[in-house]
């Protein structure tokens, strides 16, 4: 989405939750444990078109860049967003697609007070 909408000022990439060490900054130092494990989540979708309009209806950061792109600035972005889907598709068919995303899971325990 970068290459079509600026991210907002004074944000950090979401991408850094999937790092342990952010992770750990932003529970701060309160934590006793921390259980961090990789996981992977398949995004299944009927086709790599689908999977695009998902994303513009129901995810808040897809649905606010189309609606700050005029409109060959969205069907820039959203013929970008299937050929990713595309990319990344391992079934490699036309049809549905089935994407794999990691992300991290981390179960915290707090130290008691």
């Amino acid at each position: 989405m970068g290459a079509h909408v600026p991210p907002p000022a004074g944000l950090a990439p979401p991408t850094l939750w999937g790092e342990e060490a952010h992770v750990r900054d932003l529970l701060g130092g309160g934590v006793r444990e921390m259980r961090p494990r990789t996981r992977t989540y398949t995004f299944r979708f009927e086709s790599a078109e689908g999977f695009t309009d998902f994303f513009r209806t129901h995810y808040g950061p897809t649905v606010a860049a189309f609606a700050a792109l005029p409109e060959d600035g969205r069907d820039a972005l959203a013929a970008s967003m299937t050929a990713l889907a595309r990319r990344f598709d391992r079934l490699g068919v036309d049809g549905p697609v089935a994407i794999p995303a990691d992300y991290l899971e981390v179960v915290a325990t707090r130290s008691g007070r």
